[in-house]
C-alpha cells in the first residue's frame, strides 16, 4: 500500500515537473521569438532606409550628369556666365537657410561598428546547454 502510493504520488509529481518544464520551455519560446521578431523589424526599416538611399543616389548620380546642372555648378563655383548675359548680385540673402533637411545630397553617415563583447565561460555555457 505504501509502495502504490508513493508510486502514485511519484508519477503526479513527475507529471507537474513536464508540465512546469513544458510551460517554461514555451514562454522562453515567446521570449526568443518576440526578441527576435523585434531585430527583424530593426533590420527590415535598416534596409528600407538604405533602400531609399540607394535610390536617392541613383537620382544624384543622373541628376549630376545632366548639362543644365553642370551649367548651374559651373555658374556658382567659377562664376561663368554667358557672353551676352548680365549677372546681378543681391546682398543679404542667406543661400543655405532655405534648404530643408529632406533635399540635401549628404548621405553618408561614419557610424564606427560597435566592437564586440566578449563573453564570460558562464555564459558561454549556458549558450550551449540551452542555445540562447
Amino acid at each position: 500500500m505504501l509502495g502504490a502510493v508513493s508510486r502514485e504520488f511519484m508519477l503526479k509529481v513527475l507529471l507537474v515537473g513536464l508540465f512546469i518544464f513544458a510551460v517554461y520551455s514555451n514562454i522562453n519560446l515567446i521570449v526568443r521569438n518576440h526578441k527576435l521578431g523585434q531585430i527583424l523589424r530593426e533590420k527590415k526599416t535598416q534596409t528600407a532606409q538604405q533602400a531609399f538611399n540607394n535610390e536617392k543616389l541613383k537620382l544624384l548620380i543622373s541628376y549630376y550628369q545632366t548639362p543644365s546642372f553642370q551649367e548651374v555648378e559651373a555658374r556658382r563655383r567659377l562664376g561663368l556666365k554667358k557672353p551676352d548675359e548680365t549677372v546681378y548680385v543681391v546682398k543679404g540673402l542667406a543661400t543655405d537657410t532655405n534648404q530643408s533637411p529632406g533635399l540635401s545630397d549628404n548621405l553618408y553617415n561614419d557610424i564606427q561598428p560597435a566592437p564586440p563583447t566578449a563573453k564570460t565561460n558562464i555564459q558561454l555555457w549556458w549558450q550551449y546547454f540551452f542555445g540562447q
